[in-house]
């Protein structure tokens, strides 16, 4: 079966030399990529990147519910089981991830700073003042779990046994058939902590559904099959809670990159209040 993707070529080698790897494993909830009849794994058309891949009946993945957030967590969790340790093979690339997400959060948060005593205020810093200084507190607090001895060891922790995350969840990851969750968009996993995965997971639940009680259900759906460390409710918390899609906006609008700010401030402000989870 002939889909476009939207990646690089070197992500489609990747994406296939993890699959054979978590076959081998026996994580069988996969959308096989196959080799064409050319013996390659990918085919550009009009610049657009194709992949032949099994055919698999079933419909794009949703977390609408508790059921299927439940179903993902089990698929989830005997990914990282399976993944933990995939070495690519020489000259095959993989992405790097450990670390990059927190250090976004500290450009964000400098940049958040900025707008604190700034003179002349725009509309937008006008309409961001009565909730900068919570959104402040909430970032400042996230940052102190980033920056503790405990969390340094577990992502040290996560280097040593070359742990593999999704590193994205969007309609593309997975598709639903009669037969249970297949992964398909696996061409952004790579190294990384798995607490992200479940934060992700738990952070789109949250949105999709409105409920807070979201990260209880996937914490104890996960560890039904695959055990945390004691301090990862923690981390995961923490991912969640971070006020990102305000400080995203924020940074984006000192560099003059977006318009509209004022309007969508309300809506950065809401996702991020629906999201946390420290009740700061």
């Amino acid at each position: 079966m002939l889909r476009e993707v939207d990646c690089k070529e070197w992500q489609i080698v990747f994406a296939r030399t993890l699959q054979e790897y978590l076959f081998k494993k026996g994580f069988k909830n996969l959308v096989e990529i196959r080799y064409n009849k050319e013996g390659k794994l990918y085919t550009i058309k009009n610049k657009r990147l194709y992949i032949d891949t099994e055919k698999v009946e079933g419909r794009a993945f949703e977390i609408d519910g508790d059921k299927n957030i439940k179903e993902f967590c089990r698929v989830l969790s005997e990914f990282h089981e399976a993944a933990e340790g995939f070495v690519p093979p020489p000259g095959v690339k993989i992405n790097v991830k450990w670390g990059k997400l927190t250090e976004r959060y500290k450009r964000y948060l400098r940049d958040f700073e900025k707008l604190k005593d700034s003179q002349n205020k725009t509309p937008f810093e006008a309409a961001l003042e009565p909730y900068w200084e919570e959104i402040y507190k909430r970032a400042k607090e996230v940052m102190k779990t980033f920056r503790s001895i405990q969390y340094l060891s577990a992502l040290e922790e996560s280097m040593k046994k070359r742990e593999i995350c999704l590193n994205a969840l969007s309609r593309d990851t997975a598709i639903k058939t009669k037969r249970g969750i297949y992964l398909f968009g696996i061409f952004d996993s790579g190294y990384n902590m798995i607490e992200e995965d479940i934060a992700k997971l738990i952070k789109r639940g949250i949105q999709r559904t409105g409920r807070k009680e979201i990260f209880d259900i996937v914490i104890s759906e996960y560890e039904k099959y695959r055990g945390l460390n004691s301090n990862s409710r923690e981390y995961i918390k923490a991912y969640v809670s971070f006020p990102y899609y305000t400080l995203k906006l924020a940074s984006k609008y000192l560099k003059g990159k977006e318009e509209d700010f004022e309007k969508k401030l309300e809506k950065a402000l809401l996702k991020d209040n629906q999201c946390n989870l420290l009740g700061v």
